[in-house]
């Protein structure tokens, strides 16, 4: 018996003698020794937020302040798809994406990120086979404004809410320039976006060991948790489709697609902290679709995987893993354009192959912080085809040009942007 115990304790003290791996390129953090006890802790931490939640769900289906890990925000789907009143915080946003594509090669991405100051960070371009990919005049800027206090306008571009989860309209009117060509075309969108699949609420429906095993990487302190909690921000997203037809000059085409909508509201969105992400959003010929990737956002969770797919009968399930390590993928800055990884969910690991057809590049925020690149692609998931965007960021220092700050409305001038002592 004393063999054994003296054996246990010099093997603990060994063991609590190691030190941390080093973290790749020094941000990238790796799995320590106390690990899987980290992880267990935040997965039964999770459970019991869910439990907690269940039991105190009201019926008045009021937003939940304690929202994220495992808890909803809002039940109520008019509340929660409808314009978010912005924080007194400088970055404040309530932003919504449609990220589409077609199997014929149509693809289409539109958003808009309301943020202080009446400034809409704006995303807007599309590609029709046989004329090409067309941007909106101001890209690679995205800081637009707007005289639309609590909606979703700017410069031509309009998304309205129609009816919760069911329905919204998208249209523009207005210039465009062809990327490769730097011509200038008359475009009008018209289009209905329509669903009838469930919504992926983030803060509740990723998968609990998911989300533990990327807590578990960092370094805990009493700040790191404080930072966790001041990055959160609540966002859901649904599947769908969009029909209309976009006229390019005296030409129409029609638009049949696939569609990732998103919703993200919250106090702060902070380009300057994200270091990079990659995600992808499919549809396949077998009516597969997804929407996963992994996200580095050093101090808070550097190796974040998430995402959920939607099989053919309609049923949801959170990703559980995706192989997708970005510190092997670009981390230089230049995105890769073909490409392959793995991906769990429902305890089944697929196989995806990536290949970028076309892509555009913009820069997000006052300070072009972000540099983000939609990306057209053709996919294969399991040896069957499909299409998608995949849309990639890396942090840009970079700067915005002082000749495009200029032009700022005269009111934004001499306003602060970021909270006071970050700039």
């Amino acid at each position: 018996m004393l063999v054994w115990l003296v054996l246990f304790f010099t093997l603990g003290f060994f063991w609590c003698q190691k030190t941390a791996p080093r973290p790749y390129f020094g941000i990238y953090n790796r799995p320590g020794k106390w690990f899987y006890l980290k992880a267990i802790f935040i997965y039964l931490s999770i459970q019991w937020r869910k439990y907690q939640a269940k039991q105190k769900e009201r019926s008045d289906a009021r937003g939940n302040e304690q929202a994220g890990y495992g808890v909803s925000s809002c039940k109520d789907i008019l509340s929660m798809e409808r314009a978010q009143p912005l924080s007194n915080h400088p970055l404040a946003i309530d932003a919504i994406l449609f990220s589409s594509s077609g199997k014929d090669g149509s693809y289409l991405v539109a958003a808009q990120a309301r943020r202080q100051l009446r400034m809409n960070n704006t995303i807007f371009c599309l590609r029709i086979p046989s004329v090409g990919v067309l941007v909106h005049p101001k890209h690679p800027d995205t800081t637009m404004f707007t005289d639309c206090e609590n909606s979703w306008h700017v410069e031509g571009l309009q998304m309205d809410l129609v009816d919760p989860m069911k329905k919204w309209k998208l249209s523009y009117q207005g210039p465009m320039l062809h990327q490769s060509k730097g011509t200038t075309h008359q475009v009008t969108l018209k289009a209905e976006y329509t669903s009838n699949f469930p919504y992926f609420d983030f803060d509740s429906d990723m998968d609990p060991w998911t989300i533990a095993k990327a807590m578990a990487r960092e370094p805990w302190s009493k700040a790191y948790f404080e930072n966790v909690r001041k990055a959160h921000q609540n966002h859901y997203e649904q599947l769908g489709e969009i029909h209309g037809s976009v006229k390019i000059d005296a030409i129409e085409y029609p638009l049949n697609l696939h569609v990732m909508r998103d919703h993200t509201h919250g106090s702060i969105r902070d380009w300057r902290l994200m270091h990079r992400y990659g995600i992808q959003s499919f549809t396949t010929e077998n009516g597969f679709r997804g929407f996963l990737g992994t996200v580095c956002q050093p101090g808070t969770f550097s190796n974040l995987e998430l995402g959920y797919v939607m099989t053919s009968d309609g049923q949801c399930a959170p990703v559980e893993e995706v192989d997708l390590p970005l510190w092997a993928h670009g981390e230089g800055g230049q995105h890769p354009e073909d490409f392959a990884f793995r991906f769990k969910a429902q305890g089944i690991w697929h196989e995806i192959q990536v290949k970028v057809l076309d892509s555009v590049e913009v820069f997000m925020g006052w300070e072009w912080e972000g540099r983000v690149l939609e990306r057209f692609c053709r996919y294969t998931v399991d040896g069957v085809p499909g299409w998608g965007v995949s849309e990639w960021h890396f942090r840009h220092r970079g700067g915005r040009p002082k000749e495009l700050a200029a032009k700022d409305p005269e009111y934004t001038q001499n306003v602060a942007k970021f909270p006071s002592g970050d700039e």
